[in-house]
Parts: C-alpha cells; structure tokens; sequence
C-alpha cells in the first residue's frame, strides 16, 4: 500500500544518506568493519575506571549527560515524553521516532560520555518547542493571561539557567588550560634532568612538557615520556602498587591530575566494581597516599574553572594538576 511504499523509501533514503555521509563503509569495507567491531567492544567492556560504578545507563544518561547539558529542560523533556505518547500526538512521535531508539543505544553502552547524548539534543529542542507552542496556543484561546505569563517566566528563568551553565562551560576556553600553565612552571622552575613521577602514562589532562608528551594512542604516549629533558617514572608499570618508593626510586617530583585520581576516589567503597577494577583502584590509591604523605603539594598547583560534578568530557579543559615536590 500507499504506506509501506513510504516506509520503504524512508528506509532507502537512510541508506543512502548513511553511504554518502560514510562512503568508507563501501570503498573500505574491512577497515570499516575492524573499526565498527573495535568501537562495538568498546562499548561492552568500558573505559577504565571512569564509568565504573555508575549503575543504570537509562538513568545515568539522564541524570548526568542530559541535565548537566540541558539543565531544567531536560526534565520538561522527559514531561514532554510522556505527554506525546499518551495523548500519541503524530508530530511528537515523528520527534521520538528517533530520540527514544537512540537513547537507549547510548544507555545500553558501557561507555557514556555526555558527547553522545549531543545528537539527542535537536530532538529535544523541537520537541520543548512543540510542547511550548501547543500549551501556549490553548492558553491563548483560553484568555488566561496571568497562567501565560507564568508559563513564559518560567521559561525564561530555564533559559537563564542553561545559559549560566553553558557559560561556565565556555570561560576556560578564553584562558589558557591548567595542563599549560602547569607545564610553563615546570619547565621554568624544575632542573632539566629531574626526575618527575606520574601516576599513569601522561595523557590529554597532563602538562605537555614537549610537543609529543602525553600525544596519541597508548604505544605513542609511551613513546612520548622518552621525549622530554626529564627523567620520568610511571607508576603503573608497577606490578605492586608503591614499588617505586619502596625500591628507592623517589621522583623529586610528582605530577598528579585530579583525571587520573579521580574515580578511583569515588570507587574506593564501591562494592559493585570488578575484581580487576577493585586492584586497579587499590593500586592507584597506594600511590596518592604515598604521594600526599611524602611530598608536599606546591602552592602553583593549577586548578580547573568547572566544578568535578560535571560530566568527564565536559571537563577536558579544565582538570585540577597538583604538583607535589618531595619532602627535604
């Protein structure tokens, strides 16, 4: 019929867009296909630490990608779910069509940066505004003026809110990033030829004592600590956690990021964790004690702008760096 032709064409139309948006999935299918399948395990096994622990990936998505990045909206949002589907109002469900399937791929992975949530974010936006448009026309026809005024104030404070937060998001990229700072004061203030300790292999949220330090995937960031005018420990190489202090060799100095810290913190009680995950965190936690016990905390430590309660990717510019000299 009429409809199934309709179906159908939808269904080519998204072929073809996904071939013309993707043409290496035709004209290189086997690397297509190994980076698919990389991605797709990925996603089942997790990312290390940070997502360790966090429970229910419907929930999570929501209370941390979605209302960090929508701020009030993204509650009028789940209102406005249930409002098109109970009243299965047509031009909502066109909108959900897409928005529910894809939230509940990013909730069932194991791997959940706010960034995935970003294409629920156009969705959700013309469904607040099909929501807003259909409450205000019936209060409109209605003549109650004093309800449209509140309904336009509250709307406005919503507005007001998420500007607030998008702001707070932005600032850091007008000033230059804590990693920075910190290497500037290293580089002009510890000798050439110290030995600096890290936690785990430098990494985006590390200073970048030179140009290939902390840069890439793992074999390259491994190369990268060889590049710089300093003698560099890594910790983790340490098949026992505090082996580096207790075979005597003692950085002068420590680095540590609040990134690589972090959810080791936050895990440390944690009963539902992996055995493997459960080691990790006692690993990297005997070497911060050792760290704050030994060393003390330099007072140009940079600190980040954006609170640690935001969501792990919308801090990537803005980690805490504490930089520990060790005790005369």
């Amino acid at each position: 019929g009429r409809g199934g032709t309709r179906l159908w064409a939808i269904v080519g139309c998204a072929i073809l867009a996904f071939i013309i948006s993707t043409p290496g999935s035709v004209l290189r299918t086997q690397e297509f296909l190994h980076g698919l399948t990389y991605e797709m395990r990925h996603a089942s096994q997790g990312h290390g630490l940070v997502f360790a622990g966090t429970g229910n990936g419907f929930a999570y998505t929501f209370t941390s990608s979605l209302s960090d990045g929508l701020g009030p909206f993204a509650f009028v949002a789940a209102i406005a779910v249930v409002w098109v589907l109970l009243g299965r109002r047509r031009c909502g469900i066109a909108i959900l069509a897409f928005a529910l399937p894809y939230y509940a791929l990013i909730s069932l992975s194991q791997v959940r940066f706010a960034r995935y949530s970003l294409p629920l974010f156009p969705a959700v936006a013309l469904l607040l505004g099909y929501l807003a448009w259909v409450c205000y026309s019936g209060l409109t026809q209605k003549r109650l003026w004093w309800v449209r005024f509140i309904v336009v104030g509250l709307w406005a404070l919503m507005m007001l809110w998420t500007f607030a937060s998008v702001r707070l998001l932005l600032l850091p990229f007008g000033k230059t990033p804590p990693q920075d700072r910190a290497a500037m004061w290293i580089l002009d203030n510890v000798p050439k030829g110290s030995s600096i300790g890290f936690i785990d292999y430098p990494w985006f949220y590390s200073p970048p004592l030179s140009k290939q330090f902390g840069f890439g995937t793992v074999q390259q960031r491994e190369e990268g600590v060889r590049t710089t005018p300093y003698a560099i420990t890594i910790f983790s190489e340490d098949t026992k956690p505090g082996t580096w202090w207790t075979e005597g060799r003692r950085p002068q100095w420590v680095i540590v990021s609040d990134y690589e810290v972090g959810d080791a913190i936050r895990l440390e009680a944690s009963h539902s964790i992996s055995e493997s995950d459960r080691e990790r965190v006692r690993h990297i936690l005997t070497d911060l004690r050792i760290v704050e016990k030994h060393y003390r905390a330099h007072p140009r430590s940079p600190r980040g702008k954006i609170p640690s309660g935001f969501p792990h990717d919308m801090r990537y510019t803005s980690p805490t760096i504490g930089i520990f000299e060790i005790k005369k």
